[in-house]
């Protein structure tokens, strides 16, 4: 069995490359209506379990438990470095991408909180 910095390693490999074949889909996307179902498969605040960036999430959260319980006195204080990275992915990554599917919807407020 490969070592698990190997492991990770590949995995995030192939990561990387997954998501250059979504940049290089989306920078051929015909429109808007592609491109919102693109941002549904990346965040989507019915099923946010489903999303990329709720696997985002849980690899940097698992990165913060290995450290956490991993014996070296750094890793609690680093550990709460990536909790806080974790959150920030999936809430505020999560609300923009939000945002901008409902501004495609025609349903986010204007300026004065009429609906565009």
């Amino acid at each position: 069995m490969p070592a698990p910095a190997d492991e990770m390693a590949a995995a995030l490999a192939q990561i990387r490359a997954g998501a250059d074949r979504f940049r290089t889909a989306a920078r051929a996307a015909s429109g808007a209506g592609e491109l919102a179902d693109a941002l549904r498969s990346l965040h989507d605040h019915r099923d946010p379990d489903a999303g990329v960036l709720n696997a985002v999430h849980a690899l940097i959260t698992a990165c913060a438990d290995a450290l956490a319980a991993c014996g070296d006195p750094r890793g609690p204080a680093a550990a709460e470095w990536l909790d806080e990275a974790a959150s920030r992915v999936s809430d505020g990554a999560g609300e923009h991408i939000d945002r901008a599917r409902e501004i495609l919807a025609g349903t986010a407020p204007g300026p004065a909180g009429e609906s565009r």
